[in-house]
């Protein structure tokens, strides 16, 4: 596996994908909503995410805390009021 800081999505084997995407799901606990770019499978309105779990991941020798930017991207600005 490579994780490369500059790239902007960060591949991970199927079936790791699929536990970490579980445990988000069920920390977050609020309803996803479609992709509005029809790209990626994991999608809130960013309003209604009070709970961000901590992601860590964990190499040999270190440790590297994830910020919420690093496991989030903003796919479209909320819309404004009329």
């Amino acid at each position: 596996m490579i994780v490369d800081s500059r790239t902007t999505l960060t591949m991970l084997p199927p079936k790791l994908y699929n536990e970490f995407e579980t445990a988000i799901k069920e920390a977050i606990n609020v309803r996803t909503i479609k992709d509005p770019k029809k790209v990626l499978n994991l999608c809130y309105r960013s309003a209604k995410v009070t709970k961000m779990p901590k992601v860590t991941m964990h190499f040999d020798g270190t440790d590297v805390e994830l910020s919420r930017d690093n496991v989030f991207v903003t796919v479209s600005k909320p819309l404004s009021p009329p």
